[in-house]
Protein backbone atom coordinates (compact mmCIF):
# COMPACT_ATOMS: atom_id res chain seq x y z
CA UNK A 1 0.00 0.00 0.00
CA UNK A 2 2.69 2.50 0.97
CA UNK A 3 5.80 0.39 0.42
CA UNK A 4 6.24 -0.57 4.09
CA UNK A 5 7.22 -4.21 4.46
CA UNK A 6 5.11 -6.22 6.91
CA UNK A 7 6.14 -9.77 7.76
CA UNK A 8 8.91 -11.91 6.30
CA UNK A 9 9.66 -11.11 2.67
CA UNK A 10 11.03 -14.65 2.15
CA UNK A 11 7.79 -16.35 3.24
CA UNK A 12 5.01 -17.35 0.86
CA UNK A 13 1.74 -15.41 1.35
CA UNK A 14 -0.80 -17.25 3.51
CA UNK A 15 -3.97 -16.75 5.51
CA UNK A 16 -3.57 -16.87 9.28
CA UNK A 17 -5.97 -16.40 12.14
CA UNK A 18 -4.91 -14.34 15.14
CA UNK A 19 -6.22 -12.75 18.27
CA UNK A 20 -5.13 -9.11 18.21
CA UNK A 21 -2.67 -8.09 20.91
CA UNK A 22 -1.80 -4.58 19.73
CA UNK A 23 -1.82 -2.17 16.80
CA UNK A 24 1.09 0.09 15.90
CA UNK A 25 0.27 3.18 13.83
CA UNK A 26 2.94 5.46 12.38
CA UNK A 27 2.22 8.89 10.90
CA UNK A 28 4.86 10.83 8.99
CA UNK A 29 4.79 14.04 6.97
CA UNK A 30 3.64 12.24 3.81
CA UNK A 31 2.15 8.85 4.74
CA UNK A 32 0.78 6.65 7.47
CA UNK A 33 0.96 2.92 7.98
CA UNK A 34 0.37 0.42 10.70
CA UNK A 35 0.96 -3.10 11.84
CA UNK A 36 -1.49 -5.41 13.58
CA UNK A 37 0.21 -7.90 15.87
CA UNK A 38 -1.28 -10.80 17.75
CA UNK A 39 -1.09 -14.46 18.67
CA UNK A 40 -1.68 -17.35 16.25
CA UNK A 41 -5.15 -18.84 16.60
CA UNK A 42 -6.60 -22.22 15.56
CA UNK A 43 -10.32 -22.83 15.01
CA UNK A 44 -11.82 -26.31 15.37
CA UNK A 45 -14.72 -27.49 13.17
CA UNK A 46 -17.17 -26.81 16.04
CA UNK A 47 -16.06 -23.19 16.35
CA UNK A 48 -13.75 -23.65 19.32
CA UNK A 49 -10.73 -21.34 19.25
CA UNK A 50 -7.33 -21.82 20.83
CA UNK A 51 -4.21 -19.66 20.92
CA UNK A 52 -1.58 -21.97 19.42
CA UNK A 53 1.57 -20.25 20.60
CA UNK A 54 2.79 -17.18 22.39
CA UNK A 55 6.42 -17.39 21.29
CA UNK A 56 6.17 -15.30 18.12
CA UNK A 57 3.68 -12.62 17.17
CA UNK A 58 1.71 -12.95 13.93
CA UNK A 59 1.66 -9.62 12.09
CA UNK A 60 -0.07 -8.02 9.15
CA UNK A 61 -0.92 -4.60 7.81
CA UNK A 62 -4.43 -3.27 8.53
CA UNK A 63 -5.18 -3.39 4.81
CA UNK A 64 -4.48 -7.15 4.87
CA UNK A 65 -7.24 -7.96 7.36
CA UNK A 66 -9.97 -10.09 5.83
CA UNK A 67 -12.49 -10.48 8.66
CA UNK A 68 -13.18 -9.78 12.31
CA UNK A 69 -14.77 -12.68 14.18
CA UNK A 70 -16.61 -12.46 17.49
CA UNK A 71 -15.48 -14.81 20.25
CA UNK A 72 -16.54 -15.62 23.81
CA UNK A 73 -13.34 -16.31 25.71
CA UNK A 74 -13.38 -19.07 28.36
CA UNK A 75 -9.89 -18.18 29.55
CA UNK A 76 -6.80 -16.47 28.16
CA UNK A 77 -6.16 -19.11 25.49
CA UNK A 78 -9.48 -20.82 24.65
CA UNK A 79 -12.90 -19.69 23.54
CA UNK A 80 -15.86 -20.22 21.25
CA UNK A 81 -16.78 -18.27 18.10
CA UNK A 82 -20.03 -16.33 18.49
CA UNK A 83 -21.07 -17.25 14.93
CA UNK A 84 -19.98 -19.96 12.51
CA UNK A 85 -16.72 -19.37 10.68
CA UNK A 86 -17.69 -17.81 7.32
CA UNK A 87 -17.40 -20.42 4.57
CA UNK A 88 -15.00 -18.29 2.48
CA UNK A 89 -12.65 -17.88 5.45
CA UNK A 90 -12.84 -21.58 6.32
CA UNK A 91 -11.84 -22.54 2.77
CA UNK A 92 -8.88 -20.15 2.80
CA UNK A 93 -7.61 -21.45 6.15
CA UNK A 94 -8.06 -25.14 5.26
CA UNK A 95 -6.10 -24.86 1.98
CA UNK A 96 -2.93 -23.76 3.77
Amino acid sequence: VDGALVGDEEADPKVELMVLDHLQVVWTHNCEHGQCRGWALAVSPGGGVEVTGREDLVQCGPEQLVARLGCRWKDEDTGQLVDDLPEEIGRLVQTQ
